[in-house]
């Protein structure tokens, strides 16, 4: 009851945070202005596929709370966490995982292993491409799968969120260059489009699960002399796709597996916020981050107490 009670208060809260899931568009106005100046006019709809699109911003100006399912899914994934770290050792360890341990608990880590390296701003660019692709995808072959499946669901909200952060809160993530990979893979699916006289976003889908990725490796930022993710979001999204037809997962498993993935770079994120950063975040009502912050400190799966980061970083603006 404790517990349930914690998530209660914590997790209902976030009817606060209207603009820190799926709205999203009033705080991230001035990053499509400056999105939208980069691209022909022609352009605006496949842009969409790359960002929040401005259809949410009607909804931005509303009270609205995040979806129960994907409360739930966060309270479960943290309690089961808690319940196997018997130690503030491990806990640190659970607390250290960038999605490594949900694909190891899938028995898929051989396979997608690699879409998590050392930088987490090129993890969240990465997964969220491939995220969005997977995502148009399986819509277009089933329009119900984002009503019907509560993880499909959960992840594409959850990769929206981190993008806003990586976006517009780039200070409460870890340093690095984010702002700018994502910039540049934008930049590289923008001549990747114009190329292929591409019309909506389910034929953008198909064209970048087309790309010829077999027998390749993914591709570092030194040996493409740019920092952009588009060729190994796309790889990262065939891996996934093919899971259904190699590994014989059907949709609702791939979906779950990602769900586990995006809410476990969530929880990361959050532990690894500083804590003048949450406390800036209260005085704004609160941000989804922090109130995971806040129920993984009760389930000791993160230090109290973080040094305060500078906020000397790279800008695009």
């Amino acid at each position: 009851m404790g517990q349930c009670s914690l998530l209660s208060n914590s997790l209902e809260n976030l009817h606060i945070v209207v603009c820190c899931i799926s709205p999203l568009l009033e705080m991230l106005s001035e990053v499509w202005n400056f999105c939208i100046s980069l691209m022909p006019e022609m352009l605006s709809e496949i842009w969409n596929f790359f960002c929040i699109c401005l259809e949410f911003e009607d909804f931005s100006k509303n009270s609205s709370v995040v979806p129960e399912s994907l409360k739930m899914l966060i309270f479960e994934q943290l309690e089961e966490k808690s319940r196997t770290a018997s130690n503030n050792k491990k806990a640190k360890i659970f607390s250290a995982h960038k999605g490594e341990s949900a694909l190891e608990n899938m028995k898929c880590f051989n396979e997608l292993g690699w879409s998590l390296g050392e930088e987490f701003d090129e993890n969240i660019v990465l997964w969220y491409v491939a995220t969005e692709l997977c995502y148009y995808a399986d819509l277009n072959k089933n329009s119900t799968i984002s009503v019907e499946n509560s993880n499909c669901k959960a992840s594409k909200l959850v990769s929206d969120y981190m993008l806003h952060l990586l976006v517009k809160r780039p200070n409460m993530l870890p340093n690095g260059m984010g702002e700018i990979r994502f910039q540049e893979t934008c930049d590289e699916a923008t001549e990747f489009f114009l190329s292929g006289n591409i019309e909506d976003k389910i034929q953008a889908c198909e064209k970048l699960l087309q790309v010829n990725t077999k027998n390749r490796q993914p591709k570092a930022a030194e040996e493409k002399n740019c920092m952009s993710v588009l060729f190994n979001a796309c790889m990262l999204a065939q891996s996934l796709q093919l899971l259904e037809t190699e590994m014989e997962w059907n949709c609702e498993k791939k979906w779950e597996m990602m769900s586990d993935v995006w809410i476990e770079m969530l929880s990361y994120a959050a532990s690894q916020c500083p804590s003048n950063q949450h406390a800036d975040a209260l005085s704004r009502g609160g941000e989804l981050l922090t109130h995971v912050w806040r129920l993984m400190a009760h389930f000791g799966l993160t230090e109290h107490s973080q040094a305060p980061r500078s906020c000397n970083r790279v800008s695009l603006r």
